[in-house]
C-alpha cells in the first residue's frame, strides 16, 4: 500500500505546481511571468524518456510520470498561446486603428488659389482677372515639381498666389515594409498558433520513433538517448532563470510552482539514488536542484 501511494505521489506531485501556475494565468489572463520554453524543455525530454524506456526498462513509475507531464505541458502551452493570441489580435486592431488615424492626420493636399491681382495692373481690364485652384497631392512629387515649374514659367503674370492646405486621406498608400512584419517571420517557439507547436512536436516524435526502430537492438543508442533526455531536462529551470534576470522581476511566477520544483527535484534525486537508477537520472536531479536554488534566490532578491 505504501509503495502504491509513493508511486502515485511520484507521478502526480511534479504536476501540482503547474496546476497552480495554470490557475494563476487563467485568472489574470496574463502569461508573461511564465516562460513557455519550460514547456519546450519538458516536452522534448519526456518524449525522449518514453523512447528511452523501450530500450532500457527502468522503473515504470518514471514512464507514467513522463506521460502525465507531457499532457500537463500541452495544456499549459495551449493556455499560454490562447492568451497571447488574444493579446496579439487586440494589439493588431489597436495598431491598425492608430495607423489609420495617423495617416488621415498626416496626409494633406495643397490648394493654390490665383485670385489676388497685383496693384501694378489696376489700369488693366478687370475682366481679365481669373480665379484658379490647383490641388497638389503631397504623395505625388512629380505634380509638385510641375506646378513649381509652371509658376516659374509664368513670372510675367503679375498675380499673387495664395497657398492653403486641407486634410485628406489616400487609400492607395502601399506598405513597403510588409516583409518586415513580425507576423511573417517569427522566432522559434514563439508562434501564435497552437497547431504549429503540435506539428513541430509530431515531427520531433516521428524522427526519434524512426531512429528507435532502426537502432532497437543497439544498447549504446539508448544510452545516448537517455543521456540526451536527462540533459535536456536538467536545464528545465534555465529559461525561467534567464527570463527573470532579463526582466529583473519574478512577477507572475507562481511560488507554488517553484516550491514544487525544489521539493520534487530533491525527492526524486534521493529516490534515484536509493533505487539505484541510471546515473543520468542522478545527474539530472542534481543540476535541477542547483537551478531551483538560484531561482529561489531571485525571488527573494527581486522582491
Amino acid at each position: 500500500m505504501a509503495s502504491i501511494i509513493t508511486s502515485g505521489l511520484f507521478i502526480f506531485a511534479p504536476v501540482i505546481g503547474y496546476v497552480s501556475q495554470y490557475r494563476d494565468i487563467q485568472r489574470t489572463s496574463n502569461s508573461d511571468g511564465f516562460s513557455t520554453r519550460v514547456c519546450l524543455i519538458l516536452l522534448l525530454s519526456n518524449i525522449l524518456r518514453c523512447y528511452f524506456w523501450i530500450g532500457k526498462q527502468f522503473d515504470i513509475t518514471l514512464l507514467y510520470q513522463s506521460i502525465v507531464m507531457i499532457i500537463a505541458q500541452l495544456l499549459m502551452l495551449h493556455l499560454c498561446i490562447s492568451i497571447k493570441s488574444r493579446e496579439s489580435v487586440t494589439n493588431s486592431k489597436s495598431r491598425r486603428s492608430n495607423k489609420q488615424f495617423n495617416f488621415q492626420t498626416n496626409t494633406t493636399k495643397t490648394t493654390i488659389t490665383n485670385i489676388i491681382p497685383n496693384n501694378n495692373n489696376n489700369n488693366n481690364n478687370n475682366n481679365n482677372n481669373k480665379t484658379s485652384n490647383i490641388t497638389i497631392d503631397n504623395n505625388d512629387n512629380n505634380s509638385n515639381e510641375n506646378i513649381i515649374n509652371n509658376n516659374n514659367d509664368n513670372d510675367n503674370n503679375d498675380n499673387e498666389i495664395i497657398i492653403t492646405t486641407m486634410k485628406s486621406s489616400n487609400n492607395n498608400t502601399k506598405n513597403h515594409h510588409i516583409f518586415l512584419n513580425p507576423g511573417y517571420f517569427q522566432n522559434f517557439w514563439e508562434w501564435d498558433n497552437f497547431g504549429a507547436y503540435t506539428i513541430f512536436l509530431g515531427v520531433y516524435s516521428a524522427i526519434f520513433l524512426l531512429l528507435t526502430t532502426v537502432y532497437l537492438y543497439s544498447p549504446s543508442y539508448f544510452e545516448y538517448l537517455g543521456t540526451l533526455s536527462l540533459t535536456i531536462e536538467s536545464i528545465l529551470g534555465l529559461p525561467q532563470l534567464i527570463q527573470n534576470y532579463k526582466k529583473r522581476s519574478t512577477k507572475g511566477l507562481s511560488l507554488v510552482l517553484i516550491s514544487s520544483w525544489f521539493i520534487g527535484d530533491l525527492f526524486k534525486t534521493l529516490y534515484f539514488y536509493y533505487k539505484d537508477q541510471p546515473s543520468q537520472f542522478i545527474f539530472c536531479g542534481t543540476v535541477q536542484l542547483i537551478i531551483d536554488i538560484l531561482i529561489s534566490l531571485q525571488i527573494i532578491y527581486y522582491k
